[in-house]
């Protein structure tokens, strides 16, 4: 769930001009969305075609008027169907689940039918399967290759498990005009949020979120207000509930133990958010802070469960061209950010607005790679020169001969020796998303210290250089020189006589 409309509604304003009186502007929105659990064997998505109007005066609303839609897949015609989706596909294995209105072309708001179906794609076409055909099916979720759905029936709600295309069990919910459904490990939240405008990001006025057992039904305990501030957005991984709290200047983002609503830890966000999302590694934030100049800067940020910055991306919004995160999908070598790319024309008082999926590599697991080792002679040193093949993002620790000589985001290191000898380089590469270590053995040579000794002898016509590995100093020279001299001098005296 997000708040796309305050994100639209804010770049809108950003946009257009102010009016004293009311300004009607005619607006068509395509707006694609996609999730984590869109995503197996083709990245799957649901379209909605939204046409209305925004109001703009002293102050600004939004008018649908109609929804319109359909589910495609990236490499695959789009799903012919007879009727309207209003939920993102829930991918698992060659199926997709979702809920659509049937027998029309468009719809508003008010729905009174919804149908659960199963739809695949073999052998060059889709084949659908309608699961559920009475009544109102309002919400579903996904969580270890069962569905969990909400279903309205005869005045009552009820909570379905499905498993490979079939309801397996059917319980009901004690709270009442519950819609929407994020399920977990054995618990669930469930809320009155509207599905469809959860979907293109309206937020649901006094919305109510209660953690519930996916096995009876039975209410565990209400997520409550924090600091008097109501839950507007939730996301549930696993055993963790991360739900933000926003106001008009300012969020919070606090993240609950599942089944016990304790808090396990919180943090304060300076502008409003516009996304949230965990996974059972890391938290996916966007973010808009609203300038006095009339301009807009978003962030999309990720961090790791104990809020370690591990992803950040800032930038100016354009009232043309924005993007909305759908979440993080996560694979054994990839952390990438799926995102829905809008694009916004405003013409004599009619908006066109389109949006394409994106997805952006935040983080790559490490690769295994090459140590490199040269060698650089000096005199009673050789200065080794480290090298290997580095990832983004990655931290490097070098050792030498068991021993860490640093912990570096570089490509390089250099290093010292002053004895012969053969060592062992051990480079281990790690990330949130792995660790890779390499190793080399290296046979190293120092080369001795040389120096210089000038040699004179008496009564002799020649001089010469000897090396040495005795070091004479200046003084001890001068010496030398003197005690010889006075020898030559007495020589010559005794000649004389």
């Amino acid at each position: 769930m997000r708040y796309l409309f305050l994100l639209f509604l804010l770049i809108s304003l950003i946009a257009l001009p102010s009016f004293s009186q009311t300004n009607v502007i005619t607006s068509n929105i395509e707006f694609i969305y996609s999730s984590p659990q869109s995503i197996s064997n083709h990245v799957y998505y649901l379209s909605l075609i939204l046409k209305g109007e925004i109001i703009n005066g002293t102050s600004a609303k939004v008018n649908i008027t109609s929804i319109s839609g359909y589910i495609g897949a990236l490499g695959l015609p789009p799903l012919p169907l007879n009727g309207v989706p209003i939920s993102p596909p829930l991918a698992i294995g060659d199926n997709i689940y979702f809920i659509y209105v049937p027998n029309v072309t468009a719809i508003s708001l008010a729905i009174k039918k919804a149908y659960l179906a199963c739809a695949n794609y073999t052998n060059g076409s889709w084949h659908l399967k309608n699961l559920i055909t009475r009544g109102i099916v309002t919400g579903i979720s996904a969580y270890n290759n069962s569905v969990y759905a909400l279903w309205k029936s005869s005045g009552k709600t009820y909570l379905l498990t499905i498993s490979q295309g079939r309801v397996v069990s059917n319980v009901t919910l004690s709270v009442a005009n519950i819609t929407s459904i994020e399920a977990g490990n054995g618990a669930g939240v469930v809320s009155n949020a509207s599905l469809i405008l959860s979907i293109i990001g309206f937020p649901t006025a006094e919305a109510k979120y209660y953690v519930i057992n996916l096995s009876t039904g039975k209410v565990l305990y209400e997520i409550p207000d924090y600091n008097n501030i109501s839950p507007a957005l939730v996301s549930v991984s696993g055993n963790l509930a991360l739900v933000a709290y926003i106001t008009n200047a300012s969020s919070i983002l606090v993240l609950y133990s599942l089944t016990t609503g304790k808090i396990l830890s919180e943090k304060i966000f300076e502008g409003i958010i516009i996304s949230s999302y965990i996974n059972d590694k890391f938290i996916l934030v966007e973010e808009v802070q609203k300038n006095s100049n009339r301009s807009a800067i978003g962030s999309i940020s990720i961090y790791n469960l104990s809020w370690g910055l591990v992803y950040q991306q800032k930038e100016y919004l354009s009232p043309f061209s924005f993007s909305q995160i759908d979440g993080l999908y996560l694979n054994s070598t990839n952390l990438v950010i799926i995102m829905t790319r809008i694009s916004v024309q405003h013409h004599n008082n009619q908006t066109v607005t389109t949006s394409t999926l994106k997805f952006i590599t935040a983080l790559q697991a490490p690769k295994p790679f090459t140590i490199y080792v040269t060698p650089i002679y000096h005199p009673g040193v050789t200065t080794l020169n480290i090298s290997w093949n580095a990832n983004p993002k990655t931290t490097y620790s070098v050792y030498f001969n068991g021993t860490l000589i640093t912990e570096t985001t570089s490509s390089y290191v250099l290093y010292n020796v002053t004895e012969n000898g053969t060592y062992l380089v051990k480079i281990v590469a790690e990330n949130p998303l792995g660790k890779v270590e390499e190793n080399v053995s290296i046979k190293v040579i120092v080369k001795p210290i040389v120096t210089s000794v000038i040699t004179s002898v008496a009564n002799s016509t020649s001089s010469h250089i000897t090396s040495a590995y005795t070091k004479f100093s200046s003084v001890q020279i001068v010496i030398v020189v003197i005690i010889i001299a006075i020898i030559a001098l007495a020589i010559f005296l005794l000649k004389r006589r």
